[in-house]
């Protein structure tokens, strides 16, 4: 499966109130909490903003297109792939 991480380039970051920084707001909360929560790497009072953007969150992109997560197979397929929903797409498509 072809997979165009839409979190690559920082556009879709999610801010929860305890200052942590989530790829996007796709992310069920469960997992969340587990992967980016409770990482330093991804709280933006331990880590730069800058550091997340660049180093961070370019790292988590690379390893989705690989391994990717349930949520980012729907919402981040590349465009021709029809064996998934991707809402996204679809709205850019009907414009």
């Amino acid at each position: 499966m072809d997979i165009t991480p839409k979190c690559k380039n920082g556009d879709t970051l999610f801010v929860t109130p305890f200052g942590t920084l989530r790829p996007c707001c796709w992310l069920p909360e469960q997992k969340s909490w587990y992967t980016f929560d409770v990482d330093p790497e991804w709280n933006m009072n331990k880590t730069s903003l800058a550091d997340i953007k660049n180093k961070v969150l370019v790292e988590f992109a690379n390893r989705m297109e690989t391994e990717p997560m349930d949520v980012c197979k729907k919402m981040c397929s590349k465009k021709g792939d029809t064996s998934l929903f991707n809402a996204t797409q679809q709205m850019i498509e009907t414009e």
